[in-house]
């Protein structure tokens, strides 16, 4: 306090106020821009457009984000905060699980965010042309960052240092790469499946769900499995993904 008691200092509901309408503000420019991406796809939406539909000034806009980037990794956050990070898969395994046991769980919460949140692969494809078109900020670096922000000490990679510590998972594999190029193959075939929808099931025999999980299945198997395909000590784990039979 730089004066007298009271001066020099904004009241104690001013302050709340001023935080209160700075969450709003934020809240109506991500709403804004998670229309403007649905709607359209990532590859076209500018700041100024999002700056229009929020209603906001454009020096408004980037005093809560910097460019879109920032913007699509709040959106991907929120998904996974309100979605992955409070799904039951996870919150059944525990802390105390196998790291081959944790990242099996959280594969089982990908496809389960699939289930009851179409946008999330949306957002995540419109993260492969925000970030993954640029030299200088390489699609990895998102998801690292997503992964750190929303999982903490228990993110992907974490659980599958912890099995190549525990036996649960195979000591050859990169930890780091392996869930990178889990979810570009995910978000390559959502992508794809909802380029072609409805004629998904006409077009395989399966719908879009069944697809993804078979998927899920064939990386959390190459994740638990020994180098010459020998299974190592893994807990044993809940019934597969894949369980459906083909749609007829």
């Amino acid at each position: 306090m730089t004066g007298p008691e009271g001066v020099g200092r904004e009241p104690e509901g001013d302050v709340e106020m001023t935080l209160a309408l700075g969450d709003r503000t934020r809240a109506r420019i991500l709403a804004a821009a998670r229309e403007l991406i649905l709607a359209g796809g990532g590859h076209a939406v500018q700041m100024i457009e999002v700056a229009r539909a929020a209603e906001v000034s454009r020096a408004t806009l980037y005093r809560y984000f910097s460019d879109l980037r920032s913007i699509v990794l709040a959106l991907v956050e929120s998904d996974f905060q309100t979605g992955l990070l409070s799904g039951p898969p996870l919150a059944a395994i525990g802390a105390q699980a196998s790291g081959g046991a944790r990242f099996a769980g959280f594969m089982t919460q990908v496809l389960e965010q699939f289930r009851t949140d179409s946008d999330f692969f949306a957002l995540l494809v419109m993260a492969d042309a925000a970030y993954g078109r640029a030299d200088d900020s390489p699609l990895g670096e998102f998801y690292n960052a997503l992964f750190e922000s929303s999982f903490g000490e228990d993110s992907p990679m974490r659980a599958l240092i912890d099995g190549q510590a525990d036996g649960s998972v195979r000591p050859d594999l990169d930890p780091y790469l392996y869930p990178l190029a889990t979810l570009a193959a995910l978000v390559s075939l959502a992508g794809h499946l909802a380029a072609i929808d409805p004629s998904v099931t006409d077009l395989y025999g399966y719908d879009a769900q069944t697809l993804l999980g078979a998927v899920i299945d064939v990386f959390v198997a190459g994740a638990l499995s020994g180098p010459a395909g020998t299974p190592l000590n893994v807990d044993p784990g809940p019934t597969p993904l894949n369980g459906g039979a083909p749609t007829t």
